[in-house]
């Protein structure tokens, strides 16, 4: 892994504790299940760190949800964090002939939000973009492993903002692994604050644990 930013410029080195912004330590909130085609990057794709291999982001820019989730047709079966209580009913939504192609996620996030001011606690379930009350307060995880934090600008209506780390190919100046995704919390939680003034998309920000099943 690279220690140099696109610009050539030395990564920061940042160590930084929860307790420098006045803010609690806390479990982060199991949110949902939802399977996604990763984008599997090229050895030519140039856009991105040549380390990053996947992208297993959060937002679905590049790596997409199932196409018939959100359909007015159907009865939606998404939680209130517009992913899906159970891994049966996120099997349920991928198009049978395709079932090789997914691979199942899983997500948490902290209760924080993130800007250029620096870190802020909030009330996460009233920053969740769907309508039912419900998320499933005892999910199993037995077969999913924590594979790194994204940090997302913006929960819209139905879906997640972009990941800049990705998107905005921050990924450059901050490090990363395989899948995009940053290893340590409290460097993530540094990164994100310091998104807006480097250009990337508009905050509120916020982290994301992202589990991968096994």
């Amino acid at each position: 892994m690279s220690d140099k930013s696109e610009l050539g410029q030395p990564k920061e080195e940042i160590e930084i504790h929860l307790e420098e912004y006045n803010i609690k330590s806390s479990d982060p909130i199991f949110l949902g299940f939802l399977p996604k085609k990763v984008l599997k990057l090229k050895p030519d794709d140039n856009w991105l760190p040549t380390h990053v291999k996947q992208l297993c982001s959060v937002s679905s820019e590049y790596s997409t949800r199932p196409p018939n989730m959100f359909s007015s047709d159907r009865e939606w079966n998404y939680n209130r964090a517009c992913l899906y209580d159970d891994v049966e009913s996120a099997l349920n939504d991928i198009p049978p002939n395709e079932k090789d192609e997914w691979e199942m996620f899983a997500y948490k996030a902290y209760s924080i939000s993130l800007d250029k001011n620096g870190i802020h606690e909030i009330d996460l379930l009233k920053h969740l973009p769907g309508c039912s009350q419900s998320i499933n307060p005892n999910p199993n995880l037995n077969a999913f492993h924590l594979i790194g934090h994204d940090i997302i600008a913006r929960i819209d209506y139905l879906s997640y903002g972009c990941s800049p780390l990705a998107c905005n190919g921050l990924a450059w100046d901050f490090d990363t692994n395989e899948f995009c995704l940053i290893d340590d919390l409290q460097y993530a939680i540094k990164a994100g604050v310091k998104f807006e003034k480097m250009g990337a998309e508009p905050p509120l920000y916020y982290i994301f644990e992202v589990y991968k099943q096994q």
